[in-house]
């Protein structure tokens, strides 16, 4: 994301956060909602899914934020990808407070692997 607002500048990569936010919100409809936590950082809270299910949706989730957004004077469009930690409750904590840096924790840990 750094790299667009870097290149382009931060028109760029204000429209970028709100087509990934739309998209997000399109896909998650009436299962939960999305909120930004800051940056470029989102969190989806899904009711009413299990974890495998959960995890079914990421590959889903990175093909909807790796889809380009067009950008004028850029003929490919923008295109950033995510890197996404997923925690459950109550599986992975019994604490709802504690779900965000369980989460965090697991985005970290995939963005090693990713790169």
């Amino acid at each position: 994301f750094k790299p667009i607002n870097d290149t382009y500048g931060h028109e760029a990569g204000d429209l970028i956060l709100m087509k990934v936010s739309s998209r997000l919100s399109d896909f998650v409809g009436r299962r939960g909602i999305i909120t930004r936590l800051g940056g470029d950082e989102f969190c989806i809270l899904l009711k009413d899914t299990d974890k495998e299910t959960a995890k079914g949706m990421i590959s889903d989730i990175q093909e909807i934020i790796a889809e380009p957004v067009e950008y004028e004077g850029v003929k490919e469009g923008l295109q950033i990808t995510a890197s996404i930690g997923l925690a459950s409750y109550p599986e992975d904590t019994d604490k709802p407070e504690k779900l965000v840096s369980i989460a965090d924790k697991a985005m970290y840990k995939n963005k090693d692997i990713d790169r």
